[in-house]
């Protein structure tokens, strides 16, 4: 695992250089959009400038057309004057001015006692009405001007989660009480007063004024009861905020009372990962901020009416006998003079026809509208903080040890996937597959959901299924080979339908809700490899559910590379009979406990001179390391800047830099540059590093105490620059470990310790390495005749210090239970063995330097691509490039392609060969009868 880190910075680094996500959509108005073509716009961006409207009419429709059709809807209902209600505008016109716009500024005397025309405004035109449109306007938000969070978004790749962002349903939640509360509050202050000046409802009387100084500040009253009660006129940004205070005040007992109970239902509807539950469904959104906006109208909108008609009651009161004057509520903002209520001015100015103007003139229309303006403010807000959300990815759960995996969080060691079209499926599968082994006791008889994505762009009816097994990490990371690496060329060459298989324990397919020691005891390779099986014998696949696509009907072929290239070779082998081919690239078939043959790849193959470098200065490392005199050990790993590390914590941190070998790669995309960067900083003689020229006295002593005078001047410099890229290294990585002491930053003594399923690949992995597959890399175990690549203080004892620590594993992993099936030997029909030639896992392979070599037939392809190093075959490019893939890589993914082709020729030959053999069988038994 630790060597996986290298991994995770170059995936860091990578994502740091690609700068902000937003760029890698196409300018507005381009060609592209216009036709169609390339990545879907973001719709929140459509709001972030108005002539960016243009290019959004979806989110603008989906939006305004409730709130419109609730306002014609409501707007034709029946209207009320003077508590009365009419029989139309034609009856309304006639008898005296009660219409007229004289008495319609006047407001009606306030009631002695709730009325049922008072109660029907509050709890039927404001509670129910109000419910219904905040309803269907959150579920337009959600859909629409939201889409990016939720709709259009791969929620394969990023499940809609329940507290993680980006795409948090709490934290909507809680986003849509506040904002609502506010935003409605304005809405129903303007509405209360157009309704009071129109005579359409009467202010509440039977309620005395409060005498306490807080009730009465809250209320806008004066602070004696014999001041008279102005209306008001919040023309200044501090009555704005005054009001809007009010409205987040009645926002903070919603926000108790809904929030808790929005969460509770969640967790109870959703699918418990780690420390979050994520939801498969995409219309979990929309339905949520349904429910939740309706409630909140429901609860909110009456007592915000109350407030406003008790205010009007007293204010009544105080000016009783006066000639009433009509209300206007301006909220002039500091910025503009928009006024959000024009109807309310002695003057219309509505770019609405008279109808239009008649609608907003009663509470119904008006009702409607704070619907409408609701809708508008609330899309432009969420809207913006859906694009501008630029903390979510830093704001995850933290699912890593120490430095390397703090940097790389769940990704797994391929890029994202461009495309948002490729969406996760679940099979639910058995926990446990074999209930006669008595390890897996307590035996389970429930089912989990295996995740895969499915890709038929190629299929034609009676095409194969082509495998890609994901192996140690979670599947998102393998996308990107569904779209432009060896699947989809194995797909278009033969018309097969193309999948990532996700493991069993890792991304979303956990069997268990969490990662004890016990509940990992179903984490076996045996019930992986069973997964595989039962997935093809029983799989339907969406949109495809008319065919029968199962194995061993349909021909199966698996591909997959490092542990998953095993996992091929290995599912081929036990399950013959479901899977007719497999492609193991850079398959480690053989299980090996201490691997330090993991560096002899970089001492066959380093560029240059680094190599013999890197030898000599980690025989002057060690010869301080092991020297008599303790103070010899504290001066080399003080001039390193680590000198609180115990040695093997020591030895470990050198080691990342020559580890980088596994992750270069000839795809721009995946190319590890740090490691080339290491090689040429040791090698050279030219001092690289002014920080370090110091050290050059101290560092001349140490060489000379090697034993190397000769080439002192050389070595002391290449000593320097080694220095000097570790203690640049180190103190870059420490910015992932703030408040970390150097030994709890850098030392697997204090790695994280987690059971719950935030731990991700990392635990999986380790517990697979600790209990079956091994592979702990050590200097200790370096044969004493040749000089090591990292330090002998590299032992055995410190790589598995996790089994012991995290695992309470102390016995040795059963390597025998894997390399029984072949190991080094590993053979079968149909199976293609392809390796790098450079790869620091090829001594784990088939592959392994001083093994005989064999002869490559079309029935077992035995490949070793040049210069190659971990599974290079597996990458393909989305565009294409002069040069690339390189003709070694071109040459080996044709032959892929020729003999997969070949098989099912085969695959065919043998159907009709069995198909003539039934019939036969059936003649003869209905000649003979059965035997």
């Amino acid at each position: 695992t630790h060597y996986a880190q290298a991994r995770h910075r170059q995936l860091a680094s990578r994502k740091a250089s690609k700068g902000d996500w937003r760029d890698n959509f196409p300018a507005v108005g381009t060609q592209s959009l216009e036709k169609g073509q390339g990545r879907a716009f973001p719709w929140p961006l459509c709001f972030n400038e108005p002539r960016r409207l243009l290019f959004c009419p979806r989110p603008c429709l989906v939006v305004l057309t409730p709130c419109l059709l609730g306002l014609f809807i409501v707007g034709r209902a029946t209207m009320f004057r003077d508590g009365e209600p009419t029989r139309g505008d034609a009856e309304a016109r006639r008898g005296d001015k009660t219409g007229s716009d004289e008495s319609r500024g006047e407001r009606m005397e306030p009631s002695v006692k709730m009325t049922r025309h008072q109660a029907f405004y509050i709890f039927v035109l404001d509670g129910l009405g109000g419910m219904a449109l905040s309803g269907g306007v959150n579920f337009a938000i959600a859909y629409g001007a939201m889409a990016v969070m939720y709709t259009t978004q791969d929620t394969a790749k990023h499940p809609i989660r329940l507290f993680q962002l980006p795409n948090t349903l709490a934290g909507d939640a809680a986003v849509t009480i506040v904002v609502q509360c506010i935003l409605t509050w304005f809405v129903e202050m303007g509405l209360v007063a157009h309704d009071l000046a129109q005579r359409s409802v009467q202010p509440i009387g039977c309620i005395d004024e409060p005498a306490h100084p807080w009730l009465r500040r809250l209320f806008f009253l004066p602070p004696g009861r014999e001041t008279a009660i102005r209306r008001l006129r919040a023309a200044s940004f501090g009555s704005v905020m005054q009001q809007a205070l009010r409205g987040f005040a009645l926002s903070v007992p919603a926000f108790l009372a809904l929030w808790p109970a929005a969460v509770g239902i969640l967790t109870a509807v959703g699918r418990r990962r780690g420390g979050d539950y994520v939801y498969s469904d995409r219309w979990t959104p929309q339905v949520f901020k349904l429910v939740l906006g309706g409630l909140l109208g429901l609860l909110t909108t009456p007592l915000m009416a109350v407030f406003w008609l008790v205010r009007a009651g007293w204010e009544a009161k105080h000016t009783s006998g006066a000639e009433g004057r009509r209300v206007e509520v301006k909220l002039i903002l500091a910025t503009s003079a928009f006024h959000p209520f024009p109807w309310t001015s002695p003057r219309p100015r509505l770019l609405l026809p008279p109808g239009g103007i008649r609608i907003l003139r009663h509470p119904g229309g008006a009702m409607a509208f704070k619907g409408l303006a609701t809708c508008a403010a609330a899309a432009l807000l969420t809207g913006q903080a859906a694009a501008l959300h630029p903390w979510g990815p830093w704001l995850g759960f933290q699912s890593s040890d120490a430095v390397g995996a703090a940097r790389g969080g769940v990704l797994a060691a391929a890029r994202p996937a461009d495309s948002a079209a490729i969406e996760a499926h679940n099979l639910s599968v058995p926990v446990d597959h074999f209930h006669n082994e008595s390890r897996y006791e307590p035996h389970s008889h429930d089912f989990f959901d295996l995740r895969y994505w499915l890709d038929a762009t190629h299929y034609r009816e009676g095409g194969p299924v082509i495998v890609l097994h994901s192996g140690e990490f979670p599947g998102e990371g393998r996308l990107p080979f569904l779209e432009h690496g060896i699947v989809p060329m194995l797909t278009k060459a033969t018309g097969g339908l193309g999948l990532v298989l996700e493991h069993r324990y890792y991304g979303t397919s956990y069997p268990v809700p969490d990662t004890t020691v016990e509940n990992l005891r179903f984490l076996t390779t045996e019930q992986a490899l069973a997964d595989a099986a039962y997935f093809a014998r029983h799989v339907r696949f969406p949109g495809l559910e008319h065919l029968d696509l199962t194995a061993p009907g349909t021909p199966y072929i698996i591909y997959g590379g490092s542990y998953a290239g095993a996992f091929a070779a290995l599912t081929r082998k036990l399950y013959p009979d479901v899977y007719w081919g497999a492609i193991s690239s850079s398959g480690v078939t053989a299980a090996v406990d201490e691997y330090w043959q993991y560096f002899e790849a970089a001492r066959h193959f380093a560029p240059g001179d680094c190599s013999p470098t890197l030898q000599r200065l980690t025989r002057i490392i060690d010869g301080m390391l092991f020297a008599d005199d303790p103070a010899k050990a504290d001066e080399i790993k003080d001039l390193f800047g680590l000198k609180e590390l115990y040695h093997d914590e020591f030895a470990s941190v050198l080691s990342g830099g020559i580890s980088g070998l596994q992750n270069t790669n000839w795809d721009p995309e995946e190319d590890f540059a740090e490691y080339g960067t290491y090689c040429a900083t040791i090698a050279s003689d030219a001092l690289l590093f002014a920080s370090t020229a110091h050290l050059r006295p101290a560092v001349r002593r140490i060489v000379s105490f090697a034993g190397y005078d000769a080439e002192g001047q050389s070595l002391t410099a290449r000593m320097l620059n080694y220095v000097g890229h570790v203690r640049n290294r180190v103190r870059r990585d420490k910015r992932y470990c703030r408040g970390s002491s150097l030994r709890e930053c850098f030392s697997a003594r204090f790695a994280e310790h987690r059971t719950d399923l935030a731990a991700g690949w990392q635990r999986s992995w380790l517990y697979q390495t600790c209990t079956q597959w091994g592979y702990f890399v050590t200097g200790e175990g370096v044969p004493r005749d040749r000089l090591p690549m990292v330090s002998r203080a590299l032992t055995y004892d410190y790589a598995t210090i996790r089994c012991r620590s995290q695992l309470n594993i102390t016995a040795p992993p059963d390597v025998d239970s894997i390399n029984r099936l072949g190991g080094l030997n590993f053979s079968y029909p149909r199976l293609a063995l392809i390796d790098g030639a450079q790869d620091p896992w090829r001594a784990a392979s088939p592959h392994a330097m001083g093994l005989p070599d064999r002869e490559s037939t079309t029935e077992e392809p035995f490949m070793l691509i040049d210069w190659g190093v971990h599974h290079w075959d597996e990458n393909g490019l989305k565009d294409e490039v002069e040069g690339l893939p390189p003709k070694q890589v071109v040459e080996a993914q044709r032959k892929e392609v020729e003999f997969v082709q070949a098989w099912l020729q085969e695959f065919e030959r043998e159907r009709k060969r069995g198909s003539a053999e039934q019939m036969t069988e059936e003649l003869r038994r209905a000649v003979q009868g059965p035997r």
